[in-house]
């Protein structure tokens, strides 16, 4: 692994940058959806919503299949990520949020991360 930061660039083994997990919050509520399901004869109230579509856990569970699975706690390592009110919460490697999303260069607490 390479980073580039402010100043310096450091290289790292995949295992040694896997040692250094940062918590970043992805607001994801516009692509997970919740849809109402008014055949439950409730008239649409109270626990009648049932998600047809993304679900903040299935998008949770594809992120843990499909970014390095071998990081993710449910599979022996130490890296986490839930989802809670429209946003994903993930404590992982600077390497995994640069796979999710995370802008290559957001300041200076994020270093450019190369393959």
């Amino acid at each position: 692994m390479v980073y580039v930061w402010p100043g310096y660039v450091e290289v790292l083994s995949k295992e040694h940058a896997s040692r250094s997990r940062v918590t970043r919050l992805y607001e994801v509520r516009d692509i997970v959806t919740d849809v109402p399901d008014f055949r439950a004869g409730r008239g649409g109230g109270e626990g009648a919503r049932v998600s047809k579509g993304v679900t903040g856990q299935s998008l949770a569970d594809l992120i843990r299949a499909m970014v390095e699975p071998e990081v993710w706690s449910e599979q022996g390592g130490q890296s986490t990520i839930r989802y809670s009110r429209g946003n994903l919460i993930v404590k992982a490697p600077y390497f995994v949020h640069a796979q999710i999303g995370l802008p290559a260069f957001s300041g200076e607490d994020d270093p450019l991360t190369l393959p």
